[in-house]
């Protein structure tokens, strides 16, 4: 976090710990996912164990925009995901 610009998306997703939806119109500092090359729309969301970042889930939509509906969907993978990740340290 400290080697990221402040407004950087990637600053903001680790600042916020939460979904973002960037939409491509909107002129934002990608930093280091510009080397994605992504265009388009991107979602970006953490996956957490305990408080800890253990890794970001992306989705791009290349040269297009994403939809509210997309956004939600996508929402609610990344919480099923960090939901399963909690429950499986909890029977271990």
């Amino acid at each position: 976090l400290d080697q990221l610009h402040k407004g950087e998306l990637l600053h903001d997703l680790l600042l916020h710990q939460k979904a973002i939806w960037h939409k491509c119109k909107v002129l934002k500092d990608l930093g280091k996912l510009t080397l994605l090359g992504a265009k388009g729309d991107m979602f970006l969301a953490p996956l957490q164990h305990n408080k800890k970042l253990l890794a970001i889930i992306y989705a791009d939509a290349i040269d297009h925009q994403f939809s509210a509906k997309q956004f939600e969907e996508f929402q609610l993978i990344a919480n099923q995901l960090n939901l399963l990740m909690r429950l499986n340290s909890v029977s271990v």
